[in-house]
């Protein structure tokens, strides 16, 4: 800075100049428009759920960190700070050592799963990169989050992993991401909110058999207000079924028989029961179909006998008997064989009980949040 003192008519002025170094321009930040996304997810042991604007994907639960590049066009794939990983099915294109939501995983690692589910929709991430006004800088994503959880996080940890997802990159874009709302749910909210709307009745008991966890559930709804009461059986989903499933298969000689659990789950995602109750569940292998109901029925047998799911059967089969109604929901129950064992398991000498399977039970815990979504457009 310089000052010069000078006369004029006898005056004296002082004129200060600033040397050009030292002007301190205002800084000019020229965001994107914030795009919205509404994530609804739910982390499980063998799935994640997950409805991205209203839109439904499932996915294998699991992630691998790689040292290579993220492989572009596949989906579940992104850069965190400064590791890259890969979500879902994806997995199985990479080397690197593979971790899943069933080891401890489902809420430690959320913001994996948050940025996984984000990164199988590249239809939304696309529409979201072309809608920048300023090319170079990065896209900006509004996240409103409704979490499905058994458990929830404390808050402290819920920070951090918030925190952990503020940038990551997507077929080499950079993104920013800015958190709104933040709902946590039961796990059977959406089957609730389903069996209210279209069923007309305002309390009920949801039997959830998921990929880890068995849930009966006694809900009570008024005008979309949830009061649902619990009662988990951790360790008594799918997975054991197909565990029992996989022991009892060992044990057969069936010549050069391959069989894995994701070939098992698929077995009896296929099955049918036919006019005589007949079950078919057809298990392929070197290109023929091997009927494993027999070890269906084992593996059922074993499973229920397992103190804490016999407890629960029983439970809700005493709630069938005083006229309780009952709604089955979860994966398990998208298997034709398992719902008709189940049911057949809980109406023993009960044949007015009223229990039905809901539609598209493997994903209606979460789908059935659409009529959230309808509340809040009519506000």
């Amino acid at each position: 800075m310089t000052t010069v003192n000078e006369s004029a008519n006898g005056q004296h002025a002082t004129i200060t100049t600033i040397e050009p170094s030292k002007i301190v321009k205002a800084k000019k930040t020229h965001n994107n428009k914030a795009v919205v996304f509404n994530l609804d997810i739910d982390a499980g042991a063998k799935n994640i759920k997950a409805r991205l604007n209203g839109e439904f994907i499932t996915f294998p639960s699991e992630f691998k960190i790689i040292s290579d590049d993220v492989p572009l066009k596949d989906r579940g794939c992104f850069l965190l700070g400064k590791k890259n990983y890969v979500v879902g099915e994806s997995v199985r294109r990479v080397n690197g050592e593979l971790e899943r939501a069933v080891d401890n995983k489902k809420l430690t690692m959320l913001q994996i799963w948050i940025l996984g589910a984000i990164t199988h929709y590249r239809g939304h991430l696309k529409e979201a990169v072309a809608k920048k006004r300023r090319k170079s800088e990065p896209t900006n994503l509004k996240l409103n989050l409704r979490i499905l959880t058994l458990s929830s996080l404390k808050r402290k940890d819920m920070e951090k992993t918030l925190k952990s997802i503020s940038a990551f990159v997507w077929d080499d874009e950079d993104f920013i991401v800015t958190i709104g709302t933040i709902e946590f749910k039961d796990e059977a909210f959406g089957a609730a909110l389903e069996v209210y709307h279209t069923e007309k009745i305002t309390e009920f008991g949801l039997l959830d058999l998921g990929g880890g966890t068995l849930t009966y559930s006694r809900c009570e709804v008024s005008k979309d207000e949830v009061f649902i009461t619990q009662r988990p059986v951790s360790g008594g989903g799918v997975k054991g079924i197909i565990d029992d499933m996989s022991i009892a298969l060992s044990r057969n000689d069936k010549g050069c028989f391959a069989f894995e659990s994701s070939k098992v789950e698929y077995a009896l995602k296929l099955s049918t029961v036919n006019e005589d109750f007949d079950w078919y569940v057809p298990l392929r292998n070197e290109g023929a179909d091997i009927n494993v109901d027999k070890e269906v029925r084992d593996a059922l047998t074993n499973w229920s006998l397992f103190t804490p799911i016999r407890d629960l059967l029983d439970c809700v089969s005493q709630e069938l008997r005083s006229g309780y109604p009952v709604y089955c929901t979860g994966g398990g129950f998208a298997s034709k064989v398992i719902s008709q064992w189940i049911l057949a398991r809980l109406l023993i000498n009960i044949p007015n009980g009223k229990i039905a399977v809901i539609a598209n039970p493997e994903k209606i815990n979460m789908t059935g949040l659409r009529w959230l979504d309808k509340q809040v457009d009519s506000e």
